[in-house]
């Protein structure tokens, strides 16, 4: 497995700010652990990716499987770590992405991913529904780029737990 560094593409806030994120945790929060790391591989060897899918749609049932969109990537994850702890990690910025379009894209893409991740409540990954068991640490950060990074949190974080919880 590999984890790249990647960023957004983008001159807005929010652009901005989840890119000072995605450096944060390369270089603060660079746990490899689906469960408590926030990084994510992107590049997976064929076995691995099959034995993780063919583990999630044994314990996942059809339907279910079929309306998860977040955590995907961290499930993916779980199931390829457990399998394989062979992971390495190129900090360069190789993969760009084009950052949300606007506010309301953000809130209405983390409500969904807050309603589709209250999913796993009857799956055996339920631990993964803790929302408070990962904290990121902000190192080498000014107060104003907190300010911003706890900003984008929120703008994220209250439409995700909406959709979780309600």
């Amino acid at each position: 497995m590999l984890i790249v560094g990647e960023d957004e593409v983008g001159n807005s806030f929010l652009d901005k700010m989840a890119n000072l994120d995605k450096k944060v945790i390369m270089e603060c929060n660079n746990t490899v652990d689906p469960l408590r790391g926030y990084l994510l591989p992107r590049l997976f060897k064929r076995e691995v990716l099959d034995h993780a899918f063919e583990n999630l749609r044994k314990k996942i049932r059809g339907e279910v499987f079929e309306r998860i969109v977040h955590p995907d990537h961290q499930l993916i994850f779980y199931e390829a770590f457990n399998y394989s702890r062979d992971v390495g990690i190129v900090k360069e910025v190789l993969i760009h992405h084009f950052g949300d379009s606007s506010l309301f894209n953000v809130m209405k893409k983390y409500y969904r991913y807050g309603k589709t991740h209250k999913l796993l409540k009857e799956t055996p990954y339920k631990e993964l529904l803790s929302v408070g068991r990962r904290k990121r640490d902000l190192c080498d950060v000014s107060l104003k780029e907190k300010i911003g990074l706890y900003t984008l949190y929120a703008v994220r974080g209250i439409p995700f737990l909406l959709g979780l919880y309600l």
